[in-house]
């Protein structure tokens, strides 16, 4: 209840909750795009997750440092937005370092989107409901996740997997 009375937390979760169905549920897509639009078969679906997984470990050891509130809402608002255009870019790519430079994009911006979101989360939440505000901010994003990657993977037998990403 405290999440759904408490607007400002009720939006950070929403923001999140679009964020994750929209930008962070391309697993199901890169097997595909790495065999249709790279030729690479499995190992570039390999090095796809490698690439996503060093952005995100990049991003989230930038953002340990960042002390300032108005640095961190300036950059919860960047890192949402880029979060947004890096599948596009992974989409259109053509090539393989192209591929795995978006992939590395991708993950910085949305592992730094969602460590914000966790900050503020944390922020926003008293102590004696934190953590029933966190299971449910997690249940939301989790859930959003598998159900797009559920309809991604799906859909990717019938529509392209970079029109999908785009």
């Amino acid at each position: 209840k405290y999440v759904y009375r408490t607007p400002e937390l009720l939006a950070v979760v929403l923001m999140a909750l679009f964020h994750c169905g929209l930008t962070m549920s391309f697993e199901s897509l890169l097997p595909v795009l790495s065999r249709q639009q790279l030729n690479a078969e499995g190992g570039g679906f390999t090095y796809l997750m490698m690439a996503v997984g060093a952005g995100a470990l990049l991003s989230v050891v930038a953002l340990a440092g960042v002390r300032s509130e108005v640095t961190r809402g300036r950059l919860f608002l960047n890192l949402g937005v880029l979060s947004g255009l890096m599948p596009i870019v992974l989409g259109i790519s053509n090539s393989m370092p192209m591929a795995l430079l978006s992939a590395v994009g991708m993950g910085a911006t949305q592992a730094g989107f969602m460590t914000l979101t966790h900050t503020m989360i944390q922020s926003l939440t008293p102590d004696g409901v934190r953590g029933r505000v966190g299971a449910v901010y997690s249940v939301h994003i989790g859930g959003m996740m598998a159900l797009a990657n559920l309809v991604n993977g799906g859909l990717a037998d019938v529509v392209n997997a970079p029109y999908l990403l785009i």
